[in-house]
């Protein structure tokens, strides 16, 4: 088994209020030096990486997206679209994000889809 590492970018320019475009950087170690081996574009400001059952979890603006590692790319498997999210983690095979206006939601992990409605926890 082969270890990658993942960094999350953004593009912050003086004219937008957030961020509209970031990148995934996917390095591996090679000779004990990181060495790119893939980038993503992405639609705003990527601001967590995380692993998650052998995929990639990330948030990127408002959206909780899934990745999957094949053929040296990382593909979009499933997103969630929600507003500004604060963190992101995982317990076993569900996602915990929790929102700036102080909710949590767990999210099930489904097909590509645009949206999906959210519950509640107090």
């Amino acid at each position: 088994m082969f270890q990658l590492f993942v960094v999350g970018t953004a593009f912050v320019l003086p004219n937008e209020p957030d961020p509209t475009r970031g990148r995934l950087l996917v390095f591996k170690v090679e000779d004990q030096k990181l060495v790119l081996v893939s980038e993503r574009e992405t639609k705003g400001a990527v601001f967590t990486c995380l692993g998650f059952n052998g995929k990639l979890l990330s948030t990127i603006n408002n959206r909780v997206q899934l990745f999957k590692w094949e053929t040296n790319e990382l593909h979009e498997s499933v997103h969630h679209l929600d507003v500004r999210i604060a963190l992101t983690t995982s317990i076993g095979s569900r996602i915990l994000t929790r929102r700036l206006c102080t909710h949590s939601t767990f999210l099930p992990c489904m097909p590509l889809r645009e949206e999906t409605s959210s519950s509640w926890a107090t």
